[in-house]
């Protein structure tokens, strides 16, 4: 978001915090990646193409961890961490490192 040559510099800062404008940015990664690797099959983009090359194995995430819907996997993510957005220095703090969903659903 911070290199975005089409946003200003306040906008560049006010997007930084947004979690919204985070989980898009990791979703326009993860969906460009899926066109990459349709691409990379040398395949027509379809819905069923597009699926089966998101489907192809582990998607990194730009913040650390992946996504994999390999499998049968529905839900994609396996693992995830928690951020605090620090106003002060204008960045993210760790709050939780990368844990995998069962650790965190059985806290």
């Amino acid at each position: 978001m911070m290199g975005a040559s089409f946003l200003t510099k306040a906008e560049r800062t006010a997007y930084a915090g947004n979690s919204f404008s985070i989980s898009g940015y990791i979703a326009d990664i993860n969906f460009i990646d899926g066109l990459k690797r349709v691409e990379a099959n040398e395949q027509d983009l379809t819905w069923e193409t597009f699926i089966k090359a998101m489907e192809e194995g582990p998607l990194d995430i730009p913040m650390g961890g992946t996504i994999d819907f390999s499998g049968g996997k529905g839900r994609g993510i396996a693992s995830m961490s928690l951020l605090k957005y620090n106003s002060t220095t204008k960045a993210f703090d760790l709050v939780e490192g990368i844990e995998t969903l069962e650790t965190i659903q059985n806290k």
